[in-house]
Formats: C-alpha cells, structure tokens, sequence
C-alpha cells in the first residue's frame, strides 16, 4: 500500500443471523483529496459499536440501513492530514464519522476537535463518547422514571446471607427475574432464618 491507497471495510453480504467474516470486504481505495472548505482525516481509532449489528439488515429502523457495498458506519478518533477548513489545522486530532476506513474527507460537520491535554483521546469514543453520553442519559431517564412512577422495576429478593451461592449461581444460569437482591437485615437487626 502507498501513500496514495487507503483501506476500507464494505458490507459484502447481510448476515442471516450472527454476522460472519464472509460478510464484510476489504477494499483498497484511492485517499481523497479535500476540496475547499474540506479537511483528509487519517482514522487512528475507529469505535465498534453494538448498533452496528441493525445496521447491516435492510429493514426499518431508527437509522437508515446500509447497502450492500457499502462502507461500514462508525465515528472515529483521526488526525487532520490536509486541510482546507478555515477552522482545523494539519494535525489537529478530531472526532468524525469517518466509517470503516483508513482515510475520510469531511467538511467539517459532526467534526469536533479533541484536547490532548485532556483525558486519552480514545475516552472520546467510550465512556466521554457516545456509548458513554447513551449510559447517562438512559441513568437519568431510567432514574426519573422510577422516581416519578413511570416505570417498574422488579428485584428478586432471596432471604438469609446463606442462600447468596444459590442465588448467585441461579442469577449466572438466568434464573432471576430483575435484579438479584439477598435481605441478609431486617432494617431493624438480624434477619435470622426461622
């Protein structure tokens, strides 16, 4: 591979079930050159994301389905290669979405400058990313919506600190139903088996 060759993963096939290699290609592709008001990223990291899965299958979702040959969705940590963005420099690291692939032209849209000086730049694609924004924002929902009656939750409370190995062993084999709690006190004491 030269300079002028990037890599990219397409949607070969779509899975019938568990996705597997057979469904997914790689191309080599020439690197795009930016236009004005463009920047050429060059991907770092690349996140994989569980969405990813719904993506593959044409059928109606939240978000539009890929097409055969086309490139795999996904954002991505990338340093700006060239740029002909009046707002980022050769070298700034950015978070894009770039998809599966080794090079990217953007012009700037969905485009955010990461601070180096912060925490590591793959943070962005985690717990200070989107996986991680979903994670609170569903928290707070989830919170509220206990809070305030909207949803029900269920716990499967075991009695006395010695059924704990059973029920811990039941909860592995998926033989709870919601959260796995053991009542070891009353709120006043002991809570002894009678």
């Amino acid at each position: 591979m030269n300079v002028n060759t990037g890599r990219q993963i397409v949607l070969a096939a779509r899975p019938s079930s568990k996705p597997q290699l057979s469904d997914f290609r790689l191309e080599e592709v020439g690197v795009p050159t930016p236009r004005s008001g463009q920047v050429l990223l060059g991907v770092l990291y690349l996140s994989l994301d569980p969405y990813m899965r719904g993506r593959m299958d044409d059928r109606k979702s939240y978000a539009k389905p890929l097409q055969v040959g086309d490139v795999m969705v996904g954002e991505a940590v990338a340093r700006v290669i060239e740029s002909r963005h009046p707002e980022y420099s050769e070298r700034d690291i950015v978070l894009a979405q770039t998809g599966w692939r080794t090079h990217a032209v953007a012009d700037g849209a969905g485009v955010r400058k990461i601070d180096q000086a912060g925490p590591p730049v793959t943070t962005r694609l985690g717990v200070l990313g989107m996986p991680g924004f979903t994670a609170y924002s569903g928290l707070r929902e989830v919170a509220a919506g206990i809070v305030d009656g909207r949803i029900r939750y269920c716990e499967d409370i075991v009695d006395y600190l010695e059924n704990a190995p059973e029920a811990f062993i039941g909860m592995l084999d998926g033989r709870n139903f919601g959260k796995v709690i053991v009542r070891v006190a009353a709120e006043g004491g002991i809570y002894e088996q009678a």
